[in-house]
């Protein structure tokens, strides 16, 4: 950060200006080694915005980065709003199908996390007012875990179609919690082998 001074005197002129500079390639790295948090930090997901083009390539663009910024945009009207202009004015043909196609995914996969938390809402609310009726606490949990695993399962049937019974089989042992977790993580699974070592490793 620096302020502006007169060249020939070097006096202040303005204490009001300042100029800040931003070194990409540490900011770059910084992210690689996951030192910035654009999902909480705003400041941090506008400079990787910055960032994300590589000027030693004429326009190339750092595709881990860019994914990340377009999954955060669902929740950043704003950086939504900025990735969609930039879109239009750069890319070709080819690269706007893409582009369509995995914001499509990702809507798809955000609506259905949305939906997960109101089945389970719904579920617990039902669960309780069973437990009510019939003075059993069984009854919240278990609506609760059974909305959870028909999610969970839908999402990973959406990403892989086909899914192994011996996957269906360990989701369903799942508790809560591990439901929870999950569907969380269901948006990084690039495979079914992913799946089955996520579900090993618990």
């Amino acid at each position: 950060m620096q302020a502006v001074y007169g060249f020939l005197d070097s006096s202040l002129l303005t204490d009001v200006m300042e100029f800040h500079f931003i070194e990409i390639p540490k900011l770059l790295r910084d992210w690689k080694e996951q030192k910035l948090d654009p999902w909480n930090d705003v400041l941090a997901r506008w400079l990787l915005l910055l960032g994300v083009v590589n000027h030693r390539k004429e326009k190339e663009i750092y595709e881990d980065i860019y994914k990340e910024l377009e999954v955060i945009a669902m929740r950043d009207e704003q950086l939504f709003d900025a990735l969609t202009q930039w879109r239009e004015l750069s890319l070709t043909d080819a690269q706007y199908h893409a582009y369509e196609g995995r914001l499509k995914h990702i809507l798809d996969e955000e609506a259905a996390i949305e939906e997960a938390k109101m089945r389970e809402q719904e579920a617990m609310e039902k669960g309780i007012e069973i437990g009510r009726e019939e003075g059993m606490e069984i009854g919240k949990e278990e609506g609760a875990t059974n909305a959870l695993f028909e999610t969970a399962l839908q999402l990973l049937q959406n990403r892989f179609a086909a899914i192994p019974t011996e996957v269906v089989e360990s989701i369903g042992r799942m508790n809560a919690e591990n439901l929870q977790l999950l569907i969380i993580n269901s948006t990084t699974f690039t495979s079914i082998e992913d799946v089955e070592r996520y579900l090993q490793s618990l």
